[in-house]
């Protein structure tokens, strides 16, 4: 079960970093979504690790805040030649990405097995 006072839960899976957004920025203090998606940053600067995944499955919400830690992780992701996407949305965050536009510059999968299988190949 993921920390309810965690703004984001980070797992490994050989050289992607899975990340998953516990919800909406408003459930936490500024300085804690700053400070946690800094650490994004430093945690994806690991060597081994390649590839983004962002799982959505924690909330049906996301606001602009954790969007742009998001899409900032996955810019830097595609800078350092590696891939991100997303999977694990519900019907109104994929709204969301789509009025964003996020799915022309990233892949959207349904689940997260699809989406380790796309960035594992």
């Amino acid at each position: 079960m993921a920390d309810p006072k965690t703004v984001y839960q980070i797992e490994r899976n050989q050289d992607v970093m899975v990340v998953a957004p516990q919800g909406p920025a408003m459930n936490y203090r500024y300085n804690e979504i700053h400070m946690e998606s800094n650490l994004l940053m430093q945690i994806f600067d690991e060597p081994e690790l390649k590839h983004v995944l962002f799982d959505l499955n924690q909330g049906d919400y996301l606001d602009s805040v954790i969007i742009g830690a998001l899409i900032r992780l996955a810019q830097q992701c595609r800078m350092d030649g590696g891939r991100a996407t997303f999977c694990n949305g519900s019907e109104h965050m994929l709204s969301v990405l789509k009025c964003i536009k996020v799915g022309d510059l990233w892949p959207y999968f349904e689940t997260r097995a699809e989406a380790l299988a796309e960035l594992q190949d």
